[in-house]
């Protein structure tokens, strides 16, 4: 269920199609939870918040933000659910080794719900540039046009 909460980095990323639309959307995605009150303590998910949105960064920085397609919208969520995980393992499952059942099922789990998430911004973005609402980015453009 991890990828309900890494559903904005590459939503936001293919839609801006800018250097650090993926860290601040999913940043702000956080923040915003952080202030309407979650079962997490608070301001407690906006480090991990910031992690998963450096995460997809990531991605689309190797591929120079010149790729926008479903592949790097899934590999983006999926380095997004990695340090997800690696930032929660590191926090709240240090008793728990690496190579435990727990640490691994909770990786694998993990980058499933990362993969789905991926395929969803993406197929969501498509379905928003259909529309005509994003027909001012070049992402909406290009979105109607296929």
């Amino acid at each position: 269920m991890n990828g309900l909460w890494l559903f904005a980095a590459p939503l936001c990323a293919v839609i801006v199609r800018k250097p650090g639309a993926a860290l601040f959307c999913e940043l702000l995605a956080s923040i915003l939870e952080a202030l309407m009150g979650n079962i997490y303590g608070g301001a407690s998910v906006i480090i991990p918040g910031f992690f998963e949105g450096l995460g997809a960064e990531i991605v689309f920085a190797l591929f120079l933000y010149k790729v926008w397609n479903l592949w790097t919208a899934c590999l983006a969520s999926l380095l997004s659910g990695f340090f997800c995980w690696a930032e929660s393992f590191l926090t709240d499952l240090q008793a728990i080794s690496l190579s435990g059942a727990y640490g691994l099922s909770y990786l694998l789990f993990t980058l499933l719900s990362a993969f789905v998430t991926g395929l969803g911004s993406w197929y969501l973005y498509r379905a928003i540039a259909r529309t005509g609402a994003l027909d001012r980015f070049a992402s909406g453009r290009a979105g109607r046009s296929v």
